[in-house]
């Protein structure tokens, strides 16, 4: 979901549960300047706000002096636990091509064992039981993670001997590296073991990060987007390898419960009785994998802060999802699934710009048949889906896909369809010269 000026967007929704205890067919526009001449001439009933630095205007419009509109917003206290990343990996999940898993693509040595993956020096050799965590591409420069890897051993009964080598590699680049040997264990229970790595670059400030001062897809990402999370297995001690589990430093400290009454202070403010129509909080943009279970985690802090109106989802967590929604719905478990799609992309002319200023614009001169027939092909794979692939992984976009995804889940879910212009358009750059 890009930030665009005043009301480009368009907002719909397709009502699966009651909003405001009736059903609804909301209208409205995702914005950074509410302009209250132009909510009122489309009659908007539902609006994005992307500040958290309000003017007198804005003000009015979150104390809902503009009649009767309905109101998502950003704020930084809300919007920056979200922005955490955590990606779990069940050792024994086999691979799969859509995504749906996080999963580890080698597996040198051992065998699935119910819900963990496990090496026997009876049956297997040294070499690595898992490797090449997918996703690979989601950690950003300059900052630091912390793996947790969840072991257990059978008691060799002799000497203490290495039993596995926890490694965080980038390319031929060891980052960091821990052995284990059989003394760290105690007894035959499984343990949490870390291992701390932190990536060369820049990372975005706590300003930044509050603020979206940078988009998503400008984010400083490693330049190789080949983080490799392995364990190496020494063939001397039997070993189970349960899950493994990536955090940034954010989502350490939004687990550990640190951002929770921040949250709550705010979700309270703004759900009160000043703001009586302030309906959703903007979570992540367009979550990353690793942003699901981070908006889960503050969507449930959310509902707890605000709990007298659970059926319209007052108060909870409202983000643009991306193309893996059924991965979305069972890890992030939102109240409702926003499908945030592009048809009007740069390759289909506009009817409203003349040749020259289309020119400037780097699109197509308009012609009715182009324009018709490149409209009706993106409206299309709008509704039923479009397949893309990444890194050899198929993503499925589209409306019809979300359906399925909130059928898949076995719950009633509200859609929010956001048919968008892809693009940045400002009043002051409507004049194209």
């Amino acid at each position: 979901m890009r930030a665009i000026g005043l009301f480009l967007c368009v907002v719909l929704l397709l009502a699966a549960l009651p909003l405001l205890g009736q059903q609804e067919f909301p209208i409205g526009a995702y914005t950074h300047r509410p302009d209250k001449a132009v909510y009122s001439s489309c009659n908007f009933t539902w609006a994005v706000m992307m500040t958290d630095f309000p003017t007198q205007s804005e003000n009015d419009y979150y104390y809902n002096q503009w009649d009767k509109r309905i109101i998502a917003m950003q704020w930084g206290d809300i919007y920056y636990p979200s922005v955490a990343q955590r990606l779990v990996i069940e050792a024994e999940q086999t691979p799969v091509n859509d995504l749906s898993k996080n999963f580890f693509l080698t597996k040198s040595t051992g065998q699935a064992y119910g819900n963990a993956w496990w090496a026997n020096p009876a049956l297997h050799d040294a070499g690595i039981m898992v490797g090449d965590a997918v996703p690979y591409w989601e950690y950003e420069s300059g900052k630091t993670y912390i793996d947790s890897f969840l072991i257990k051993i059978t008691p060799p009964g002799r000497a203490d001997c290495e039993v596995v080598r926890l490694e965080v590699a980038e390319g031929a680049t060891i980052l960091a590296s821990r052995v284990l040997k059989s003394n760290d264990f105690n007894g035959d229970e499984y343990q949490w073991f870390t291992l701390s790595f932190t990536l060369s670059g820049t990372a975005q400030t706590e300003d930044e990060e509050r603020h979206q001062l940078r988009p998503r897809l400008e984010r400083a990402i490693t330049s190789t987007r080949n983080i490799d999370v392995r364990v190496y297995w020494y063939d001397e001690v039997e070993t189970w390898l349960d899950r493994v589990i990536i955090n940034d430093q954010k989502a350490r400290s939004l687990y550990s419960g640190i951002y929770d009454q921040m949250i709550a202070d705010t979700v309270r403010k703004y759900t009160g009785t000043g703001y009586p129509l302030m309906r959703r909080f903007m979570l992540r943009d367009e979550p990353n994998l690793s942003g699901f279970y981070p908006f889960r985690r503050v969507d449930s802090v959310l509902v707890v802060a605000h709990s007298n109106d659970p059926i319209a989802g007052r108060g909870r967590g409202f983000t643009a999802s991306c193309l893996t929604y059924l991965r979305f719905m069972q890890e992030a478990k939102p109240h409702e699934l926003t499908v945030d799609l592009y048809p009007i992309v740069p390759s289909i002319p506009s009817p409203s710009l003349s040749a020259s200023d289309a020119d400037k614009c780097g699109i197509p001169v308009y012609d009715y048949p182009t324009y018709t027939t490149r409209l009706q092909a993106a409206l299309d794979k709008l509704v039923e889906f479009d397949e893309e692939w990444f890194g050899g992984y198929q993503w499925r976009k589209g409306l019809r896909p979300a359906i399925e995804a909130t059928r898949a889940v076995g719950s009633k879910k509200g859609i929010w369809f956001i048919p968008q212009v892809h693009g940045i358009l400002w009043q002051s750059n409507l004049n194209l010269n």
